[in-house]
């Protein structure tokens, strides 16, 4: 489990005991491992929580960590440089219930005017990212969209991402290639995030397209605080049990968006949108 110079393992054993964790994390281990040398480690036990304080004074370098005894899962861990935070993990905002796995092979559809594209995603990792959301709500202010963090929500949030390569198929030559298209030429595709406020990440998370997949046993109005940014254009919104229609009453115009909550898998979104027309299948 390592703790500071790199990502945290997120789980231990049920079986261990503060003695153990004492054991595995010292000065003296710290060395071994080539973890920072620490001046200062601080334990305290409050019924089945630990909670570790550790200190390196020569780079101004502070881990705190919450580990849960009965559920094996360091729950938060927050890594400082010299009162700055650098890194944070909160288990009960990552840990999500993805319905895919690392290798898993997805299939989808696009569907742009008289374009159609097939795509296949891999699934390569699943990983995190710590959003300010304070700045995100700055930064659509300049734009079409609006978006309030929610009074009971924190202004640092951890989402759980999940990362594909995507291909298309190249028709004249009857295979999968590379895509080429954007957003999905990058060799490091964001299909999806989440955490527990958000099913569906907001586009400083996900960025430039929609979700593919999203947590298991969502309902549509989990996706409110999500869908809410697009509210200025599309300010008409139902919600149904696998569907959610949002409109511009106005344009006359909607955006459908039907899925499988359950699964946590998109059947079909389409309708217009700011950036234009789109359709997308998966």
């Amino acid at each position: 489990m390592e703790m500071m110079g790199g990502q945290s393992s997120l789980i231990m054993p049920t079986s261990a005991t503060l003695d153990d964790i004492k054991f595995l994390i010292n000065n003296d281990t710290s060395r071994l491992t080539g973890w920072f040398p620490l001046d200062t480690v601080i334990y305290n036990k409050t019924d089945s929580i630990v909670y570790m304080t550790l200190r390196q004074s020569g780079n101004g370098q502070e881990v705190y960590v919450k580990y849960n005894l009965t559920s094996g899962f360091i729950e938060t861990q927050a890594v400082y440089e010299s009162g700055a935070l650098m890194r944070y993990w909160e288990t009960a905002t990552e840990l999500m219930e993805w319905p895919v796995n690392p290798g898993d092979i997805m299939y989808f559809k696009e569907n742009k005017g008289d374009d159609c594209r097939d795509y296949r995603a891999t699934i390569n990792s699943i990983t995190g990212e710590l959003v300010n959301m304070t700045e995100f709500e700055q930064a659509l202010s300049a734009g079409p969209l609006s978006f309030t963090v929610p009074a009971d929500q924190p202004e640092l949030q951890f989402f759980s991402l999940v990362n594909a390569t995507v291909e298309e198929w190249d028709e004249s030559s009857e295979s999968w290639i590379s895509s080429t298209t954007h957003p999905y030429d990058d060799p490091w595709v964001i299909i999806a995030g989440a955490n527990k406020y958000y099913p569906a990440a907001p586009p400083v998370v996900a960025r430039e397209h929609p979700p593919l997949i999203f947590p298991k046993g969502t309902i549509s109005t989990d996706f409110q605080d999500a869908f809410s940014i697009f509210t200025t254009m599309l300010h008409d919104v139902t919600y149904g049990s696998d569907y959610i229609i949002m409109r511009n009453i106005t344009l006359g115009r909607e955006l459908h968006f039907y899925f499988d909550g359950a699964a946590g898998k998109v059947h079909y979104i389409g309708g217009w949108f700011y950036i234009g027309a789109w359709d997308k299948t998966a």
